[in-house]
């Protein structure tokens, strides 16, 4: 698990959520 790529989809789902 890259604690990078988490945050990368972190990040993708928050902006989905926020839309």
């Amino acid at each position: 698990m890259t604690s990078k790529s988490e945050a990368s989809d972190n990040k993708k789902l928050v902006t989905s959520l926020a839309t």
